[in-house]
C-alpha cells in the first residue's frame, strides 16, 4: 500500500477522534506507516526498505530511532 492510501485509511479509520488541534504529526505517521509495513510484510525489513525505497542500513537507522524492535 502506498503512503497516500496509508494516509487515506488512517484519517478516515481516526477521523471521530482527530481534530484540528490533534492530527497526527508527519513524524507520528512515519512511524504509523512503518509499523504498518512492517506488519504487512511479516516483519520482513529487506521487503519494507524496498517498499520505502531505502538502504537497509538507512531502515535499521530509522527502526532504531523509532525504538522498533526487531
Amino acid at each position: 500500500m502506498c503512503f497516500e492510501s496509508f494516509l487515506t485509511h488512517y484519517l478516515d479509520s481516526n477521523q471521530d477522534q482527530l481534530t484540528e488541534h490533534s492530527l497526527p504529526t508527519l513524524d507520528e505517521l512515519k512511524k504509523d506507516y512503518i509499523a504498518y509495513l512492517l506488519e504487512l510484510t511479516n516483519h520482513d525489513t529487506l521487503a519494507v526498505a524496498d517498499i520505502l525505497h531505502l538502504p537497509p542500513k538507512a531502515l535499521c537507522y530509522t527502526l532504531n530511532q523509532y525504538n522498533f524492535l526487531i
